[in-house]
Protein backbone atom coordinates (compact mmCIF):
# COMPACT_ATOMS: atom_id res chain seq x y z
CA UNK A 1 0.00 0.00 0.00
CA UNK A 2 1.30 3.36 -0.47
CA UNK A 3 1.52 5.35 2.55
CA UNK A 4 2.78 9.34 3.13
CA UNK A 5 5.52 10.59 5.46
CA UNK A 6 3.11 13.09 8.29
CA UNK A 7 4.84 15.25 10.71
CA UNK A 8 2.80 16.91 13.65
CA UNK A 9 4.62 20.28 12.41
CA UNK A 10 7.62 20.83 14.83
CA UNK A 11 10.31 19.41 13.01
CA UNK A 12 12.64 18.02 15.53
CA UNK A 13 15.78 16.84 15.03
CA UNK A 14 15.62 13.69 17.13
CA UNK A 15 12.91 12.13 14.93
CA UNK A 16 10.09 13.08 17.16
CA UNK A 17 6.77 13.97 15.71
CA UNK A 18 6.91 12.06 12.59
CA UNK A 19 5.49 8.86 10.94
CA UNK A 20 3.47 8.19 8.24
CA UNK A 21 -0.54 8.20 7.27
CA UNK A 22 -2.41 5.06 6.80
CA UNK A 23 -5.41 5.55 4.10
CA UNK A 24 -9.17 5.04 4.94
CA UNK A 25 -8.97 2.48 2.43
CA UNK A 26 -6.38 0.57 4.16
CA UNK A 27 -7.41 0.54 8.09
CA UNK A 28 -9.18 -2.76 7.20
CA UNK A 29 -5.43 -4.43 7.05
CA UNK A 30 -5.20 -3.50 11.02
CA UNK A 31 -6.59 -4.95 13.81
CA UNK A 32 -7.21 -3.57 16.92
CA UNK A 33 -6.42 -6.10 19.49
CA UNK A 34 -2.96 -6.01 18.28
CA UNK A 35 -2.51 -3.16 20.01
CA UNK A 36 0.69 -2.26 18.44
CA UNK A 37 2.30 -3.25 15.39
CA UNK A 38 6.04 -4.48 14.13
CA UNK A 39 7.14 -2.27 12.08
CA UNK A 40 10.77 -2.96 9.96
CA UNK A 41 12.26 0.04 8.62
CA UNK A 42 13.90 -0.98 5.11
CA UNK A 43 17.80 -0.93 5.88
CA UNK A 44 17.08 -1.70 9.71
CA UNK A 45 17.40 -4.96 10.90
CA UNK A 46 15.44 -4.98 13.55
CA UNK A 47 11.46 -4.09 13.84
CA UNK A 48 10.14 -1.49 15.98
CA UNK A 49 6.91 -1.47 17.96
CA UNK A 50 4.11 0.88 17.47
CA UNK A 51 1.02 1.94 19.32
CA UNK A 52 -2.44 1.69 17.45
CA UNK A 53 -3.99 0.91 20.66
CA UNK A 54 -5.37 4.67 20.43
CA UNK A 55 -9.12 6.22 20.06
CA UNK A 56 -7.94 8.78 17.56
CA UNK A 57 -6.15 5.80 15.20
CA UNK A 58 -9.18 3.73 15.22
CA UNK A 59 -11.98 6.74 14.65
CA UNK A 60 -9.65 8.53 11.46
CA UNK A 61 -9.03 11.75 13.29
CA UNK A 62 -5.15 10.71 13.80
CA UNK A 63 -5.13 7.58 11.61
CA UNK A 64 -0.65 8.04 11.27
CA UNK A 65 1.38 5.79 13.05
CA UNK A 66 4.27 7.61 15.06
CA UNK A 67 7.27 6.81 15.93
CA UNK A 68 10.67 9.09 16.67
CA UNK A 69 12.77 6.11 14.96
CA UNK A 70 10.90 6.45 11.53
CA UNK A 71 11.54 9.89 11.88
CA UNK A 72 15.50 9.09 11.89
CA UNK A 73 15.07 7.17 9.36
CA UNK A 74 13.11 9.59 7.43
CA UNK A 75 16.04 11.64 8.11
CA UNK A 76 19.18 8.86 7.20
CA UNK A 77 16.80 8.10 3.73
CA UNK A 78 16.36 12.02 3.14
CA UNK A 79 12.99 11.54 3.12
CA UNK A 80 12.93 14.77 5.03
CA UNK A 81 12.37 17.75 4.61
CA UNK A 82 9.81 17.35 1.73
CA UNK A 83 7.97 20.70 -0.38
CA UNK A 84 5.63 21.83 1.67
CA UNK A 85 1.80 20.17 0.08
CA UNK A 86 4.20 17.35 -1.97
CA UNK A 87 5.27 14.31 0.65
CA UNK A 88 6.95 11.68 -1.16
CA UNK A 89 4.74 8.10 -1.57
CA UNK A 90 6.51 5.44 0.58
CA UNK A 91 5.41 1.78 0.33
CA UNK A 92 4.23 -0.15 3.46
CA UNK A 93 4.17 -3.92 2.76
CA UNK A 94 1.81 -6.29 4.85
CA UNK A 95 4.45 -9.55 5.83
CA UNK A 96 2.27 -11.18 8.63
CA UNK A 97 -0.42 -10.53 11.03
CA UNK A 98 1.08 -7.29 12.73
CA UNK A 99 4.24 -6.89 11.23
CA UNK A 100 4.77 -4.20 8.49
CA UNK A 101 7.46 -3.35 5.99
CA UNK A 102 8.18 0.82 5.29
CA UNK A 103 10.46 1.30 2.14
CA UNK A 104 11.13 3.89 0.30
Amino acid sequence: MKVTPWNNGMHLRSGGGYGFTIKQKDMDIFRREWRVVRLKLDGILDYIEVNIDKDSFWNHSCSHLIKKEIGVWFRVNHIIPWRKAHPPQLSLEHTALNKFKLKK
